[in-house]
């Protein structure tokens, strides 16, 4: 078991006793009488408990993108809905990451982003029940997550940066492997002080001056060096090159 499935089973444990806590005090509690959803008394408990189900499942079968998705989505809409707004957003949000760290918004990002704002709109409507400033509160509420998340993308955009789209020019060289796989610069005709140059940018992301300092050649001859790697790598600047090579595991 690889330490990625050891702690999506981990993280899919702590939600199964979430939701089972969850399905236990909706049996025996009262649903709120603002919301709009229909026999709460029933329909709430059935929701928890399915979801708990599912999640249960992918305790033993990780990996699920589909069912992450639908449980979150259940989730955020129910919690909302029953006046718990705070955590309804927040489950909305980590639809987003989800999304995003699963390559959802490599195509037509801007689209994407607004058709799920828009339906995320439709379901705080139904806070309106329980007061506008409920519903100006969520919205409010809804900003600041999504700030907080693009706040976090910048801090690592270096890192981040493969999730999201970029245009990249058609390899002009050589064929490269399936994302994912194992890279060697050595095979792709790399010198030496290329692969260098390469290997240092890409632990430490420096400008090429610093490299050119700390390799003892001029800032010109690391240009030179680099501009031929984007050449073989058919990308036009580090930027593309690094998000690129971010897809390999480079050896």
């Amino acid at each position: 078991m690889t330490k990625k499935t050891l702690s999506e089973r981990c993280l899919f444990i702590f939600a199964f006793l979430v939701l089972l806590t969850a399905s236990i005090i909706s049996y025996y509690s009262e649903p709120s009488e603002y919301t709009i959803l229909p026999y709460p008394s029933i329909t709430v408990p059935i929701l928890n408990t399915s979801c708990a189900l599912l999640c249960f499942i992918l305790i033993f079968i990780p990996e699920n993108f589909i069912c992450e998705i639908l449980i979150l989505t259940i989730q955020s809409i129910n919690t909302t809905l029953t006046g718990y707004e705070t955590l309804g957003t927040f489950l909305f949000t980590m639809i987003l990451v989800i999304c995003f760290i699963n390559g959802f918004f490599k195509t037509h990002l801007k689209r994407k982003v607004g058709i799920l704002l828009s339906l995320w709109l439709i379901v705080i409507l139904g806070v309106i029940p329980y007061g506008w400033n409920r519903f100006f509160l969520e919205i409010a509420i809804t900003s600041f997550f999504l700030g907080f998340y693009v706040y976090v993308y910048y801090k690592l955009k270096h890192l981040l940066e493969s999730f999201v789209p970029v245009k990249v020019l058609p390899n002009r060289i050589l064929k490269l492997p399936q994302p994912g796989s194992q890279l060697k610069l050595s095979s792709l005709g790399l010198s030496e002080r290329q692969i260098k140059l390469v290997e240092d940018y890409l632990q430490t992301g420096d400008s090429y001056s610093k490299l050119a300092e700390k390799h003892y050649i001029s800032t010109s001859t690391v240009k030179k060096d680099m501009t031929d790697v984007f050449s073989i790598l058919g990308v036009k600047n580090l930027k593309e090159m690094h998000i690129l090579l971010l897809q390999y595991d480079i050896k």
